[in-house]
């Protein structure tokens, strides 16, 4: 997705959906728990967001991309 050489220093990774001056621009899940059980599948995985990456709203080269944004769980 990113392309080599590109610089970060806009670009915010954080545990928080919401920075203020950063668009989260995509997340990546995580596991809240896993559950065992009789049956099948024997070992269940609760995913959700965990991780966020958000770039500076200044930074037009990064809000012009297309990006698939961030679902949050409340």
């Amino acid at each position: 997705m990113f392309e080599p050489g590109e610089g970060f220093a806009n670009d915010v990774t954080s545990e928080n959906s919401y920075i203020e001056g950063f668009k989260c621009l995509m997340s990546v899940d995580g596991f809240s728990r896993v559950r065992i059980r009789i049956g099948f599948p024997p070992i269940s995985f609760a995913k959700e967001p965990k991780v966020f990456i958000h770039g500076n709203i200044r930074n037009t080269d990064i809000m012009n991309r297309s990006w698939p944004g961030c679902s949050v769980i409340p």
